[in-house]
């Protein structure tokens, strides 16, 4: 009947590996002998599987409020997006171990918890993200760069080739990091600016606005919040 449709099956495959992951979600640590033993079990899930497989996890992982290394485990070569807002409570330091091993996801999300980093954390987060040489599209919400990591984008372009669409809307972005934007993504085809208040809706001044759009010559979307440049 119904359980031998494919797409059931793998739902219920899915599920039953999830919830075997979770019942043991408090006693497996990063450095443990379990934790590496599920990690390679893991990596033999084929690829089409494997991120529908982490989504699930993580988001039980969150339900069932587990803490732990164990919310680690999805990360490796065949993790092709990095959702940093589905985990349930990061450790930026673990988490930037995680990546740099695994530099192969081309998708990097995170909309709320950038506002919190300091200092240090910012830089691991700047060394994940410049070791992820395939990332297409990047998404830093509320980041924060204001005396706190000079030269931040300039690096991440540098390094980050592939990058084609960045959002790095509702932030705290001084001019000096917004002004290399035009020169460090040559390849952006979206890029989106957008800020939360009325009173002053754009990030950048109309000569970066110009910058950009005389620039970058694939863009084809750019939304600073100022009707005469959003959705171009």
């Amino acid at each position: 009947g119904e359980h031998r449709k494919p797409c059931s099956l793998l739902s219920q495959a899915c599920k039953a590996l999830v919830d075997l992951l979770c019942r043991n979600g408090n006693v497996c640590d990063l450095e443990s002998k379990k934790f590496e033993l599920l990690s390679h079990f893991l990596i033999d899930l084929p690829d089409s599987v494997y991120n529908i497989w982490a989504e699930q996890f993580l988001r039980e992982l969150e339900r069932q409020r587990i803490t732990s290394d164990i919310q680690y485990l999805p990360i490796s070569r065949k993790l092709t997006a990095i959702n940093v807002d589905h985990f349930p409570k990061v450790n930026v330091r673990t988490l930037s171990a995680c990546l740099t091993k695994n530099p192969s996801a081309e998708i990097f999300r995170c909309k709320y918890e950038s506002f919190f980093w300091n200092c240090k954390e910012l830089k691991l987060v700047e060394r994940s993200i410049t070791s992820l040489d395939k990332l297409r599209s990047l998404i830093l919400h509320h980041i924060n760069l204001e005396n706190n990591s000079p030269g931040f984008l300039k690096n991440i372009g540098a390094h980050c080739k592939a990058l084609r669409a960045l959002d790095l809307s509702y932030g705290r972005i001084p001019q000096t990091e917004l002004d290399v934007i035009h020169s460090s993504f040559p390849s952006l085809e979206s890029l989106a600016l957008l800020q939360k208040t009325s009173l002053d809706p754009c990030l950048n001044n109309t000569e970066q606005s110009i910058e950009i759009l005389t620039n970058l010559k694939a863009l084809t979307l750019f939304e600073d919040g100022a009707s005469e440049w959003s959705a171009i």
